[in-house]
């Protein structure tokens, strides 16, 4: 399987909403203006995909000197399993280069998965939620 993967190109966000939804991670797959904004407004984004079909996507906001937050880490349930995460989060860690520190804030099924990749926990990280 020969699996692609892009930065920052253009992406159809029905295709992001239908990857959301299907990964299972909680974004606002029923609010496409929404899920448009947040990749219009990402200013980096590395997908995968397979053929046509986008299989995974990273979805960052950095200012490329100091911090890299990476907001969104999805994959299709088919491809999961198959390294497709962790090349994503390689990838987005080759753009943004080894002085810039990656940032995330986990939801808790996925904590497995970070650790497996070698990330790094922390107990310094506050959230202030959305409220809607």
């Amino acid at each position: 399987m020969t699996i692609r993967y892009q930065v920052n190109v253009p992406v159809d966000p029905q295709a992001v909403v239908t990857l959301f939804r299907d990964s299972g991670i909680h974004r606002p797959y029923d609010d496409l203006q929404r899920v448009t904004q947040m990749i219009e407004r990402a200013n980096l984004t590395v997908t995968g995909w397979h053929g046509d079909q986008l299989i995974g996507i990273a979805r960052a906001l950095t200012d490329w000197c100091y911090c890299c937050y990476l907001s969104d880490l999805a994959v299709d349930p088919n491809y999961q399993r198959s390294g497709i995460g962790t090349s994503l989060v390689k990838r987005v860690r080759e753009e943004i280069g080894d002085a810039v520190t990656l940032i995330l804030v986990s939801a808790p099924e996925a904590i497995p998965f970070y650790e497996r990749i070698g990330l790094p926990r922390t107990d310094r990280a506050f959230v202030l939620p959305r409220k809607r």
